[in-house]
């Protein structure tokens, strides 16, 4: 039980990190969510996909020039 709440306030944590670093700026790309977080690519494409089933984050293109910006925050 206690690793399951750890394993979703770690992933609260990304996601919150993510949203911060996505308002400063006008678009954030994968390598640059994976560099804040030190996390690998799966696990960002798993926190960028959670952000925009939740309307915060809207990814613009396509393969490696995909992107996303900030359509609200929390």
């Amino acid at each position: 039980m206690r690793a399951t709440a750890t394993h979703a306030r770690k992933k609260q944590e990304h996601l919150d990190k993510i949203i911060a670093y996505a308002c400063t700026k006008p678009h954030i790309t994968n390598d640059e969510i994976e560099k804040l977080l030190h996390v690998s690519d799966a696990t960002t494409s798993r926190c960028t996909k959670i952000l925009v089933a939740r309307g915060i984050l809207r990814k613009e293109g396509r393969g490696r020039g995909a992107h996303y910006t900030v359509l609200q925050t929390m």
